[in-house]
Protein backbone atom coordinates (compact mmCIF):
# COMPACT_ATOMS: atom_id res chain seq x y z
CA UNK A 1 0.00 0.00 0.00
CA UNK A 2 0.95 4.06 -0.58
CA UNK A 3 0.87 4.03 3.37
CA UNK A 4 4.07 1.10 3.47
CA UNK A 5 6.26 2.61 0.53
CA UNK A 6 5.96 6.16 1.91
CA UNK A 7 9.35 7.61 3.52
CA UNK A 8 9.06 11.04 3.50
CA UNK A 9 7.43 14.49 2.58
CA UNK A 10 9.27 17.52 1.59
CA UNK A 11 8.06 21.59 1.49
CA UNK A 12 10.11 23.64 -0.85
CA UNK A 13 9.46 27.52 -1.13
CA UNK A 14 10.31 29.17 -4.43
CA UNK A 15 10.45 32.50 -4.89
CA UNK A 16 8.45 34.06 -8.01
CA UNK A 17 8.04 37.19 -9.76
CA UNK A 18 5.18 38.23 -11.24
CA UNK A 19 5.70 39.09 -15.10
CA UNK A 20 2.50 40.50 -15.36
CA UNK A 21 3.54 43.50 -12.91
CA UNK A 22 4.87 46.56 -14.36
CA UNK A 23 8.58 46.98 -13.97
CA UNK A 24 8.05 49.61 -11.66
CA UNK A 25 5.77 47.18 -9.07
CA UNK A 26 8.68 44.48 -9.77
CA UNK A 27 10.89 46.92 -8.56
CA UNK A 28 8.71 48.29 -5.99
CA UNK A 29 8.69 44.37 -4.51
CA UNK A 30 12.36 44.28 -4.03
CA UNK A 31 13.89 44.48 -0.79
CA UNK A 32 15.05 47.99 -0.07
CA UNK A 33 18.45 48.35 0.19
CA UNK A 34 19.15 47.19 -3.36
CA UNK A 35 17.36 50.43 -4.81
CA UNK A 36 21.02 51.87 -4.71
CA UNK A 37 22.87 48.65 -5.75
CA UNK A 38 20.56 48.18 -8.55
CA UNK A 39 21.03 51.82 -9.47
CA UNK A 40 25.21 51.38 -9.04
CA UNK A 41 25.25 48.31 -11.42
CA UNK A 42 22.82 50.71 -14.28
CA UNK A 43 25.93 53.06 -13.63
CA UNK A 44 29.12 51.29 -13.96
CA UNK A 45 27.64 48.25 -15.71
CA UNK A 46 27.43 47.43 -19.72
CA UNK A 47 25.09 44.90 -20.27
CA UNK A 48 25.10 42.32 -23.75
CA UNK A 49 22.63 40.02 -24.17
CA UNK A 50 22.47 36.78 -26.41
CA UNK A 51 19.59 34.74 -27.67
CA UNK A 52 18.25 32.38 -30.44
CA UNK A 53 19.49 34.79 -32.99
CA UNK A 54 23.01 35.96 -31.49
CA UNK A 55 24.64 33.45 -29.40
CA UNK A 56 27.42 30.76 -31.16
CA UNK A 57 30.53 29.20 -29.51
CA UNK A 58 32.36 32.10 -28.91
CA UNK A 59 30.07 33.21 -26.89
CA UNK A 60 29.53 30.36 -24.72
CA UNK A 61 33.28 29.89 -24.85
CA UNK A 62 33.80 33.30 -22.95
CA UNK A 63 31.18 32.52 -19.76
CA UNK A 64 32.48 29.25 -19.27
CA UNK A 65 35.61 30.65 -19.27
CA UNK A 66 34.72 33.02 -16.83
CA UNK A 67 33.24 30.48 -15.17
CA UNK A 68 36.44 28.39 -14.91
CA UNK A 69 38.55 31.48 -14.03
CA UNK A 70 36.20 32.39 -11.09
CA UNK A 71 35.85 28.97 -9.75
CA UNK A 72 39.25 28.41 -9.90
CA UNK A 73 38.86 24.66 -11.74
CA UNK A 74 36.28 22.98 -13.98
CA UNK A 75 33.51 22.43 -12.33
CA UNK A 76 31.22 20.91 -15.85
CA UNK A 77 31.59 19.11 -18.70
CA UNK A 78 32.46 21.05 -22.00
CA UNK A 79 29.12 18.92 -23.35
CA UNK A 80 27.28 20.61 -20.29
CA UNK A 81 27.92 23.88 -21.75
CA UNK A 82 27.44 23.15 -25.22
CA UNK A 83 23.75 21.74 -24.21
CA UNK A 84 22.90 25.28 -22.73
CA UNK A 85 24.31 27.06 -25.67
CA UNK A 86 21.88 24.77 -28.15
CA UNK A 87 19.26 25.01 -25.67
CA UNK A 88 19.43 29.23 -26.14
CA UNK A 89 19.90 28.37 -29.63
CA UNK A 90 16.75 26.76 -29.85
CA UNK A 91 14.70 29.61 -28.56
CA UNK A 92 14.26 28.48 -24.93
CA UNK A 93 16.53 31.08 -23.01
CA UNK A 94 19.43 33.59 -23.43
CA UNK A 95 22.44 34.59 -21.45
CA UNK A 96 23.50 38.18 -20.62
CA UNK A 97 26.85 38.97 -19.78
CA UNK A 98 28.30 42.05 -17.57
CA UNK A 99 31.33 44.29 -17.99
CA UNK A 100 32.78 46.96 -16.13
CA UNK A 101 34.87 49.09 -18.76
CA UNK A 102 35.66 46.18 -21.32
CA UNK A 103 36.21 43.53 -18.10
CA UNK A 104 33.68 40.93 -17.69
CA UNK A 105 32.47 40.73 -13.99
CA UNK A 106 29.54 38.75 -14.43
CA UNK A 107 26.64 36.57 -16.43
CA UNK A 108 23.84 34.99 -16.28
CA UNK A 109 21.85 32.26 -17.97
CA UNK A 110 18.26 32.33 -18.26
CA UNK A 111 16.15 29.06 -19.54
CA UNK A 112 12.35 29.56 -20.36
CA UNK A 113 9.28 27.58 -21.99
CA UNK A 114 6.35 29.45 -23.06
CA UNK A 115 5.14 31.07 -19.73
CA UNK A 116 7.79 30.40 -17.54
CA UNK A 117 11.73 31.40 -17.18
CA UNK A 118 14.33 29.88 -14.69
CA UNK A 119 16.74 31.61 -13.09
CA UNK A 120 19.70 29.04 -14.25
CA UNK A 121 23.54 29.60 -14.04
CA UNK A 122 25.37 32.54 -12.79
CA UNK A 123 28.94 33.19 -11.80
CA UNK A 124 30.61 36.63 -10.53
CA UNK A 125 33.90 38.11 -10.19
CA UNK A 126 34.81 36.86 -6.60
CA UNK A 127 37.78 39.44 -5.91
CA UNK A 128 35.33 42.71 -7.12
CA UNK A 129 32.22 40.55 -4.72
CA UNK A 130 34.75 40.77 -1.79
CA UNK A 131 34.66 44.55 -2.49
CA UNK A 132 31.40 44.36 -1.85
CA UNK A 133 30.55 45.65 -5.62
CA UNK A 134 27.05 45.09 -6.19
CA UNK A 135 28.04 43.45 -9.55
CA UNK A 136 25.16 40.67 -10.11
CA UNK A 137 22.28 43.07 -8.63
CA UNK A 138 21.48 44.87 -11.93
CA UNK A 139 22.39 41.54 -14.31
CA UNK A 140 19.41 39.81 -12.33
CA UNK A 141 16.94 42.49 -12.87
CA UNK A 142 17.56 43.54 -16.33
CA UNK A 143 17.22 39.70 -16.95
CA UNK A 144 13.67 39.63 -15.31
CA UNK A 145 12.42 42.86 -17.34
CA UNK A 146 13.99 41.00 -20.48
CA UNK A 147 11.61 37.75 -19.88
CA UNK A 148 8.58 40.37 -19.21
CA UNK A 149 9.09 41.84 -22.68
CA UNK A 150 9.35 38.10 -23.87
CA UNK A 151 5.73 37.87 -23.01
CA UNK A 152 7.07 35.33 -20.02
CA UNK A 153 4.51 34.99 -16.86
CA UNK A 154 6.64 34.14 -14.20
CA UNK A 155 10.42 33.97 -13.15
CA UNK A 156 10.97 31.78 -11.25
CA UNK A 157 14.59 32.61 -8.76
CA UNK A 158 14.47 28.75 -7.67
CA UNK A 159 14.40 26.90 -4.16
CA UNK A 160 14.52 29.17 -1.07
CA UNK A 161 14.92 26.07 1.33
CA UNK A 162 18.09 26.65 3.02
CA UNK A 163 20.85 24.05 3.42
CA UNK A 164 22.31 23.52 7.28
CA UNK A 165 26.31 23.91 6.92
CA UNK A 166 26.21 25.40 3.29
CA UNK A 167 26.66 28.86 3.77
CA UNK A 168 27.97 29.84 -0.24
CA UNK A 169 23.68 28.09 -1.18
CA UNK A 170 22.65 30.22 1.83
CA UNK A 171 23.84 33.70 0.74
CA UNK A 172 22.75 32.78 -2.97
CA UNK A 173 19.12 32.22 -1.40
CA UNK A 174 19.04 35.00 0.69
CA UNK A 175 20.72 37.24 -2.17
CA UNK A 176 17.82 35.65 -4.63
CA UNK A 177 15.00 35.97 -2.28
CA UNK A 178 15.52 39.91 -2.19
CA UNK A 179 14.45 40.07 -5.72
CA UNK A 180 11.05 38.57 -5.18
CA UNK A 181 7.79 39.86 -2.69
CA UNK A 182 6.33 36.22 -3.22
CA UNK A 183 6.85 32.85 -1.95
CA UNK A 184 5.53 29.59 -3.18
CA UNK A 185 5.34 26.52 -1.08
CA UNK A 186 5.19 23.02 -2.70
CA UNK A 187 4.90 20.08 -1.14
CA UNK A 188 5.95 16.92 -2.21
CA UNK A 189 5.79 13.05 -0.90
CA UNK A 190 8.40 10.51 -1.29
CA UNK A 191 8.11 7.02 -1.78
CA UNK A 192 9.91 3.87 -2.27
CA UNK A 193 7.78 2.17 -5.44
CA UNK A 194 10.18 -0.90 -5.19
CA UNK A 195 11.96 -0.37 -8.87
CA UNK A 196 15.49 -1.86 -8.52
CA UNK A 197 18.47 0.39 -9.33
Amino acid sequence: SYFSTYQRTNTEIRALVDLNRTEETISAGLRKSYKSLINWGKRELRLEFFDQGTIGEKEIVIFENFHIETAGRRTRSEESWRRQMEIIQAGFGFMCLAYMGEKLVSGIMVFHGTESAFYGTSVNDRSLMSENKPISHWPLLASIFECKKRGLKTFDLGSMNEIQGDPKFDFIVKFKRGFSDNLAAETYHVVDIGIEK
